[in-house]
């Protein structure tokens, strides 16, 4: 339970000689937007891995839920919840051969990454940054989250995914590591509203929550572009089409959310996890789970209808036949949302 016991990047850097994982803490292409902290790290000429939670959107792989890392071919376990791999390393999902986007960064930029099993709940994904101590000599963890839905609290009416974040933070604040969170490209999800962003980052840093902030550069536009080429992401698009002077409103998951992009998703938050812990019950529920699915009835106790609550629905619609172009998911959904309120009165 340390969060980051130091002022800033700077001070840490003067007094910290280990190596340091950045990674993408909601699956899908938040490994994309995590690349730019790597790639900050690496022009600082510190020693840091890229990784990510093997979660990926039904767009590319309609099973629900996150991948046991046990169930990726051509990756080695480096310690407990924790394998690394590279551009060969994929997933057999239902007979499907499954690349996660993690795979395809690879591929893009010749490097190996890691790969954080979230499928033991928030204690195995504690225990991984834990081990990663000894394994690695890894002294700093940072997740990043592409969006900023890590910043809700529950009550959002647009908030779509409140697990694997969640689920990411907890378990980054609970272990024995120095932690960050980092929130990349504010509403580039098309869930929490600006407004509803800026307040919690205001909130927040009252109560000096907010290290710094950071976000791209013109160094990274080359890697980002060719990343972009391999990759499926479209929040993690934004901030490299706002960077490259795109100025629109864009229609993005299959039609269901809308965002903006301009330049306010060039920049990233740098927050202590020890502080965003404190302020985020959703987080807070999370803690001691052993399974996702554990983690996700403790969301649904509280009403929550998860990201891993439609995939599921999507999953038996699909299982009857019908194309993911053809299942109306924002009635889904509000299926879903409807149920999770008549049922947390029964």
């Amino acid at each position: 339970m340390t969060g980051f016991p130091f002022n800033s990047i700077e001070e840490y850097l003067l007094k910290s000689s280990g190596n340091i994982v950045v990674f993408g803490m909601g699956g899908g292409g938040d490994i994309v937007g995590a690349y730019h902290i790597y790639s900050w790290f690496k022009r600082l000429k510190r020693n840091v891995y890229l990784g990510a939670v093997p979660w990926e959107r039904y767009v590319s792989d309609p099973v629900p839920g996150p991948i046991p890392i046990e169930k990726l071919k051509n990756s080695k376990m480096i310690c407990e919840n924790v394998a690394v791999g590279d551009s060969e390393t994929y997933a057999f999902r239902e007979g499907r051969k499954i690349y996660p986007q993690a795979s395809l960064l690879a591929k893009a930029l010749n490097i190996d990454v890691l790969f954080f099993d979230a499928s033991k709940g928030e204690k195995g994904l504690r225990s991984a940054f834990n081990k990663l101590k000894k394994s690695l000599n890894v002294d700093l963890v940072i997740g990043v989250d592409v969006g900023g839905d890590v910043l809700a609290i529950g009550e959002e009416e647009n908030l779509w995914s409140p697990l694997m974040d969640n689920l990411s933070a907890s378990a980054l604040y609970n272990s024995d590591q120095p932690t960050i969170v980092a929130v990349h490209g504010l509403n580039s999800d098309g869930e929490l509203s600006l407004d509803q962003l800026l307040k919690r980052l205001s909130e927040i840093a009252n109560e000096k929550g907010i290290i710094g902030v950071y976000g791209l550069s013109r160094s990274d536009l080359d890697s980002i572009e060719k990343i972009l080429s391999f990759s499926v992401t479209e929040a993690s698009r934004a901030p490299y089409e706002a960077m490259t002077g795109m100025l629109t409103v864009k229609e993005i998951r299959q039609g269901t959310r809308k965002i903006t992009v301009n330049p306010v998703l060039i920049v990233t938050y740098l927050i202590d996890t020890k502080i965003l812990y404190n302020v985020s019950p959703i987080s807070q529920v999370i803690k001691g789970t052993r399974s996702i699915e554990e983690a996700n009835e403790k969301l649904n106790m509280l009403g929550l209808y998860t990201e891993l609550d439609l995939e599921r629905d999507i999953y038996k619609e699909m299982r009857k036949g019908r194309r993911i172009e053809e299942i109306d998911i924002v009635n889904l959904r509000e299926k879903g949302l409807a149920y999770m309120d008549k049922s947390i009165y029964i």
